[in-house]
């Protein structure tokens, strides 16, 4: 199941915190977009709205990323 948009390792996941190198091509495209979004602006709704995107990319390919998920959040 994937976490909650308010679980604190989204934020560190999205600020790059984490270290995780995405296994599908499109979350590595995804990560790399926000990370430019977020060094444009770092504010809190930017950060949110960030992870708003990140998190329904793990809920539309929950099942392709199980063992992300458990990387990430385990």
């Amino acid at each position: 199941m994937v976490p909650a948009p308010s679980h604190p390792k989204w934020s560190m996941l999205v600020a790059g915190k984490i270290p995780y190198t995405p296994k599908l091509l499109g979350l590595k495209i995804l990560m790399n977009v926000v990370s430019m979004n977020l060094k444009k602006d770092s504010s809190t709704a930017a950060l949110e709205k960030n992870i708003g995107e990140v998190r329904a990319f793990f809920v539309q390919y929950e099942s392709q990323l199980q063992d992300d998920i458990s990387q990430i959040f385990g």
